[in-house]
C-alpha cells in the first residue's frame, strides 16, 4: 500500500515570503494559524526543500499544518498508522510544542471539529525518533472531507519534521500461501470494563528479543490503550518485526548513556499513561520505567522472561558502590547499558517496582509475582487456517516424511549437531531435518553430510505459524550446562503448541508445571533421544495428540488467556501503594549529575513562589448550582480573593444545552421544594453578565446541544465546540493575566480543551465527593466519571479534599492528595434571624441541604410526630424525590421552603431553635466532610446530628447520636435545655480556628511553599 498523505516528505515549497492563513506552503500542504510571530521553513538537507522547520515566538498562540484527506481512497484501509519522523539532525525540539494530531471533520456551519484525535498528549520527537499512531475510517461516508491537522503552541518553541506517511496494519492471517476465514475473537472485558493507558517499555526496540515486548503490548492493547517505547540503539537497521506489529510506538536514538538519558528524560516527560509496564530488567528500560512512573504517579512492573543475570559472569547481584567504583575507573563502562555488570546491578532493582510479572513457575518461586506466560495469538496459531499438504509440497515433502522443525534454528548449533547424530544413530531415510534460515557457520554443513538435513532460505515472520504447521516434530533441546533453561520457557514451546505439533523436549525447572500436563514428550539423554525418533518414524497418524496441545494452549499460553492475566497484574498494580524507590533514585541522580542532564527539572509544572501573587484565579465548578447552597467551591474562591493571593476571579459554572436551561425552568413549574427554578434565574443572571462584581466575574456557557441552530437572549446560541472561544474572549475581554492559576472542582467537561485556552501557571483539583457512587448511576455514568476524574487528577500539579476516605478512595489516581476539611464562614454581626421563619411554631427544627439521598427519612418522620405543635423547616431541594413531598403533607409541620440563596439560608439558621442532619450512613456519605455542620455551627445554632463519617473538627461541639431513638433522646435534651451551651466567646475562637480563612492559608502554604 502506497501512503495515503500526499507529499509526505513536504516537497515543492512555494516561493512566498509570508503565508496566509489556510493558504498553501508547499504542494498539497497548508498552514494555519493566531499570530504572527512564527517561522516556517523546509530543512534544506542535502541541498533539497523539503521537511520542515517550523519556530514559533512569544506571540503567537498557535500553528497548524494540514492536509485533505480522501476517506474513499485504496490508501486508507479501515486501519492504518500514521508514521511521524524527525530528522536525524533536527537539533534540541522544544518539550510538549506538539500538542495534538487530529483528523478533522466540518460541521453544517462551515466550522472545523475533531473527528478523531490520533495523538492527544503534548509529545516531542527525538532526532532521528519517530511515532506510530493508529486510527480508522471503517465507516466514515466515502466523500466526507476529513483534514489530516498537526497543532503546534503552547508558547516560544522549535519543531522539525522529516515525513508524515502511513501504511496499513497488516492483517494477522494474510499470510502469503495461505488464504483464509479469520474467526472473529471477542475482546475481553478487562476489569470493570475500564480501559487504562499502558505504556510497555523496552530495553532496546532493535534487540532481537523484543518479542516478549511486542506479545505483551498486543495483549495488552485487547482491553486497553497501549504504546510500546523504548532506545534505539541500532537505529540505522531497526528491527524488520516492528513493521508487522500493529501498535502506537515511540523511539529515540541513543549510542551511548549521556544519548540515552537525554532521550529517556524527554520520552517520560511526553508519556501519559496510568501504567507502566517494563520488560526483562535491563537498566536501560529500569530507569526508562522509572521516569516515567515519578511524570505519571503510577505503578511500575517489570516483566521477567527469563532471569538475565543467568547469561552473565559472576552470577551474583551487584550493588550500587560495586558498579559505580569500575564505572568511575573506566568511564566506558557507562557506555556499556546493558553489559554485565549493569545487568546485575539490574536484579537489585526489582523490589522497586510495584509489581512483577513471571512467564514460569521457577522465576515465580525464585521472585514472586504474578505469571503472564509466553503467548501467541489464538487467532492466527490456529491449523485450521492452512493448507498444510501445499505448504509442504512447496518445501519438497510427501506424505511419507517425517519433518523435524527446530524453533531456535538457525541461532543453536549444538542442538542441529544433537539431532543430526541422532538421525544418524536412528538411520531413517523418512526422518529429516528442516532448517529454514540458512547456516550461520559453514563448517557445520560439513559436519551435517551423513543425516537428511535440509538449508531453505529464510522466510518472513508472518508464515512461522504455517511452517510450524508442516512438522511432524518440533525438537527443543538445550545443553545439559546452559544456565539459561531453568528460568526461561524454550522458544517456540506455545507456538507448537498452538498448532498441535508433536513436541519434543529436554525438560528443565521452568519446564516442570508443564510437564505435568503430558503435552510434550521429555528427553533426557541420547537414548531418550533416539526413541522418539524412532517412534516419530514409525507414526502412521499426522499427530495423535494435537487435541490434547491444543486445548493446552488455549487454556494457558493464547493471548485471550494471558490478556486477562494482564488486567489483573494491572488492577492489582493500581491498587497497591507507591513503593520506596531510593535505589532507582540514586541512579538517576549520580547519573544525571555525571552526564550533565538535569532530572529535576519539574515534570510537573513548578509550584507559585509566593512573590507571585497576587495572580489571577480561573475557577471551574462542576455544576450549575453556584451561589445558592454557600458550597465549598464558592467559599474558597472569595476567600482566595479576600486574602489578596487573588487579584481577580473568573468563576465557571459548567457549560449547559438551552434544552437543560429551558427543563429545568419546566421541570420545577408548580413544585415547591425543586432546584431548577433557581438554577435556571442564577443561570440566566450569570449568562447576561448580571451577577458580576469588579473582581468576581461569574459565567455559565450555553450552547445549543444537538440542535442544528438556536437563539436565546438576543443572541446566536453557539455549539459546544465553541466552548474554548468562550473562554478565550472572555479571559481577553477581562484582561485576565498570562497563566493564570486554575482552580478546579472535578469532574470538569474537556478539560483538554480548558488547558489549551487558559495555559495555567499551575492547576490545582479540590475533590469534595465521589460522583461514582451517586445513587442510580448507570455504569456508563461511572466509568464517564472515573475518565473524568482521571484526566484532571493525572494532571492536576496540587490535588485537595475534605476528609480521609476521599483521599483513600482516589489514592490509585493519586497518591499525594492533600486533605484540608471544609470550614466555617465567619458570619458579619448583624445578621437576624429570618422573621419569617421565626414566626412559625416552635420549637423551630431546621434543616438545610440536599433533601435528595442522604436524609433519613423516617428518622425525619419521627421527628415531625414527636413535635407535632413545633415546625420541622426544610431548606433544599427535592427534586427527583417525591417521598419528601408525600412526608410533609401527612405531616402539616413540616415547611418545604426549597432552596434558598446563601445569605437567607443563613437568616433562616439564625431562627432555629435546633439545626438538625440526621443522615444516613452509607458509602456515599462515608465520602463526604458534611459542610452544613460547619454552617450550622457559625450561625449559632445548637446542633444534633447522626453519627456520620468526618465531623471530628465539631463532633465534641455538637450532639452525635447513635441511633433513631438516640436522635431522638438528644433532641428532647436540647429542646428542654438539658444541655449546656456553647458560649459565644468560645464559639466564636472555634469559628476563627476553622474558619475559610484558615483553610485557605493551610492550602496556600501547599500551593506557594515557604522557601
Amino acid at each position: 500500500m502506497t501512503s495515503g498523505i500526499r507529499n509526505p516528505k513536504f516537497e515543492k515549497w512555494s516561493n512566498v515570503s509570508t503565508y496566509e492563513n489556510n493558504a498553501s506552503f508547499c504542494e498539497d500542504w497548508s498552514i494555519e494559524f493566531a499570530g504572527s510571530a512564527f517561522h516556517l521553513q523546509p530543512l534544506n538537507e542535502e541541498n533539497i526543500r523539503s521537511g520542515v522547520n517550523l519556530r514559533i515566538d512569544d506571540s503567537t498562540t498557535w500553528v497548524r499544518l494540514w492536509q485533505r484527506l480522501d476517506p474513499g481512497s485504496a490508501n486508507f484501509s479501515a486501519d492504518t498508522q500514521l508514521i511521524v519522523t524527525a530528522p536525524a539532525s533536527a537539533g534540541h525540539q522544544t518539550p510538549g510544542m506538539l500538542k495534538w494530531i487530529a483528523l478533522l471533520a466540518t460541521d453544517p456551519n462551515g466550522k472545523r471539529v475533531f473527528y478523531r484525535k490520533l495523538l492527544e498528549n503534548p509529545s516531542q520527537l527525538q532526532p532521528g525518533g519517530s511515532m506510530a499512531l493508529d486510527f480508522s475510517l471503517a465507516g466514515i461516508e466515502k466523500d466526507r472531507e476529513l483534514l489530516l491537522s498537526l497543532h503546534f503552541g503552547g508558547g516560544p518553541g522549535h519543531f522539525s519534521l522529516e515525513s508524515i506517511t502511513t501504511r496499513q496494519k497488516p492483517a494477522p492471517a494474510a499470510f502469503a500461501g495461505a488464504p483464509c476465514k479469520m474467526p472473529k475473537i471477542a475482546s475481553g472485558a478487562g476489569f470493570d470494563e475500564k480501559k487504562v493507558k499502558v505504556c510497555i517499555v523496552s530495553s532496546d526496540m532493535d534487540d532481537v528479543a523484543i518479542g516478549r515486548a511486542v506479545s505483551l503490548a498486543e495483549m495488552a492493547a485487547r482491553n486497553h490503550t497501549v504504546e510500546l517505547v523504548g532506545p534505539s540503539f541500532n537505529a540505522k537497521n531497526p528491527r524488520p518485526s516492528l513493521d508487522h506489529a500493529p501498535l502506537t510506538r515511540r523511539s529515540f536514538p541513543a549510542t551511548g548513556m549521556s544519548s540515552f538519558l537525554e532521550g529517556a528524560i524527554e520520552l517520560a516527560r511526553n508519556t501519559k499513561c496510568d501504567v507502566v509496564h517494563v520488560v526483562k530488567p535491563r537498566l536501560p528500560g529500569l530507569l526508562i520505567g522509572h521516569l516515567i512512573r515519578r511524570q505519571n504517579n503510577c505503578p511500575m512492573l517489570i516483566d521477567m522472561e527469563g532471569r538475565e543475570m543467568a547469561s552473565v559472569e559472576p552470577r551474583e547481584p551487584a550493588d550500587f558502590d560495586e558498579v559505580l567504583d569500575p564505572a568511575e575507573d573506566d568511564p566506558a563502562m557507562f557506555d556499556s547499558l546493558q553489559g554485565d555488570l549493569w545487568t546485575r546491578f539490574a536484579e537489585t532493582l526489582l523490589p522497586e517496582a510495584e509489581l512483577t510479572t513471571v512467564t514460569n513457575v521457577a522465576l515465580q518461586r525464585r521472585f514472586g509475582g504474578l505469571l503472564v506466560r509466553p503467548a501467541c495469538d489464538e487467532a492466527v496459531f490456529d491449523p485450521d487456517l492452512y493448507d498444510r499438504d501445499r505448504v509442504r509440497e512447496e518445501f519438497g515433502y510427501g506424505p511419507s516424511d517425517r519433518v523435524i522443525l527446530l524453533p531456535d534454528a538457525p541461532h543453536r548449533n549444538e542442538s542441529i549437531i544433537d539431532v543430526a547424530e541422532a538421525l544418524n544413530r536412528v538411520s531413517d531415510p523418512h526422518l529429516v531435518l528442516c532448517i529454514i534460515g540458512g547456516v550461520p557457520d559453514t563448517t557445520l554443513a560439513e559436519r551435517l553430510r551423513q543425516a537428511r538435513v535440509d538449508f531453505h532460505p529464510a522466510q518472513p515472520e508472518h508464515r512461522w505459524p504455517e511452517l510450524i504447521n508442516l512438522a511432524d516434530a518440533v525438537v527443543i533441546l538445550h545443553r545439559a550446562d546452559d544456565p539459561v533453561v531453568d528460568f526461561r520457557l524454550p522458544n517456540g514451546l506455545a507456538d507448537a503448541l498452538a498448532m498441535g505439533a508433536p513436541v519434543v523436549a529436554k525438560t528443565s525447572a521452568s519446564l516442570k508445571d508443564i510437564a505435568l500436563s503430558g503435552v510434550y514428550t521429555p528427553v533426557f539423554n541420547e537414548i531418550s533421544l533416539d526413541l522418539e525418533l524412532q517412534a516419530l518414524s514409525y507414526s502412521q497418524t499426522k499427530r495423535g495428540s494435537a487435541a490434547a496441545a491444543r486445548d493446552y494452549f488455549l487454556s494457558e499460553m493464547s493471548y485471550s488467556v494471558n490478556a486477562a492475566r494482564l488486567d489483573t497484574a494491572y488492577a492489582a498494580a493500581l491498587k497497591r501503594p507507591r513503593r520506596e524507590t531510593p535505589l532507582l533514585d540514586k541512579t538517576l541522580d549520580v547519573l544525571a549529575e555525571k552526564f550533565g542532564q538535569n532530572i529535576e527539572t519539574p515534570l510537573r509544572r513548578p509550584f507559585l513562589r509566593r512573590e507571585d501573587a497576587p495572580r489571577d484565579l480561573v475557577f471551574l465548578w462542576k455544576q450549575n448550582d453556584s451561589d445558592l447552597y454557600g458550597r465549598r467551591s464558592d467559599m474558597l474562591a472569595k476567600q482566595l480573593l479576600r486574602s489578596g493571593r487573588v487579584r481577580r476571579v473568573i468563576h465557571l459554572d459548567a457549560p449547559i444545552s438551552l434544552d437543560d436551561l429551558n427543563g429545568l425552568a419546566e421541570a420545577s413549574y408548580g413544585q415547591q421544594a425543586h432546584q431548577g427554578r433557581g438554577i435556571y434565574s442564577n443561570t440566566v443572571r450569570r449568562i447576561l453578565h448580571q451577577a458580576d462584581t469588579s473582581d468576581f466575574i461569574r459565567r455559565t456557557f450555553l450552547h445549543r446541544g444537538n440542535a442544528p441552530n438556536a437563539r436565546a437572549f438576543g443572541h446566536d446560541v453557539p455549539s459546544m465546540e465553541g466552548y474554548s472561544d468562550f473562554i478565550g474572549q472572555l479571559m481577553k475581554d477581562e484582561n485576565i493575566q498570562p497563566n493564570p492559576l486554575l482552580w478546579i472542582s472535578p469532574i470538569v467537561p474537556d478539560y483538554s480543551t480548558v488547558l489549551e485556552i487558559v495555559k495555567p501557571r499551575l492547576v490545582v483539583a479540590d475533590l469534595i465527593d465521589d460522583q461514582r457512587l451517586f445513587p442510580g448511576s448507570s455504569a456508563s455514568y461511572r466509568l464517564r466519571a472515573e475518565k473524568g476524574y482521571e484526566a484532571v487528577l493525572r494532571d492536576a500539579d496540587v490535588v485537595f479534599t475534605n476528609c480521609e476516605p476521599l483521599k483513600e478512595a482516589f489514592h490509585t489516581l493519586r497518591p499525594d492528595i492533600h486533605v484540608v476539611p471544609n470550614g466555617c464562614d465567619i458570619l458579619p454581626p448583624d445578621v437576624i434571624p429570618d422573621r419569617q421563619v421565626a414566626r412559625l411554631p416552635q420549637p423551630i427544627i431546621g434543616y438545610v441541604g440536599n433533601l435528595r439521598d442522604r436524609i433519613n427519612l423516617s428518622l425525619l418522620e419521627r421527628i415531625a410526630k414527636t413535635y407535632p405543635e413545633g415546625s420541622i423547616v426544610l431548606v433544599g431541594s427535592a427534586h427527583g424525590r417525591p417521598e419528601i413531598g408525600e412526608l410533609a403533607e401527612r405531616n402539616p409541620n413540616i415547611k418545604l421552603l426549597g432552596i434558598k440563596p446563601y445569605d437567607q439560608a443563613v437568616s433562616i439558621m439564625k431562627a432555629f431553635d435546633v439545626a438538625i442532619m440526621p443522615h444516613l450512613k452509607n458509602e456515599q456519605t462515608d465520602r463526604m466532610n458534611p459542610l452544613k455542620l460547619y454552617v450550622y455551627f457559625a450561625a449559632g445554632a445548637p446542633v444534633v446530628t447522626s453519627e456520620v463519617a468526618n465531623i471530628d473538627d465539631l463532633a465534641s461541639h455538637v450532639h452525635v447520636a447513635r441511633s433513631d431513638d438516640d436522635f431522638l433522646k438528644k433532641l428532647g435534651s436540647v429542646l428542654h435545655g438539658k444541655t449546656p451551651e456553647i458560649q459565644d466567646s468560645s464559639r466564636q475562637a472555634i469559628v476563627e480556628n476553622l474558619s475559610w480563612a484558615r483553610r485557605v492559608d493551610a492550602m496556600w502554604n501547599v500551593v506557594a511553599p515557604a522557601r
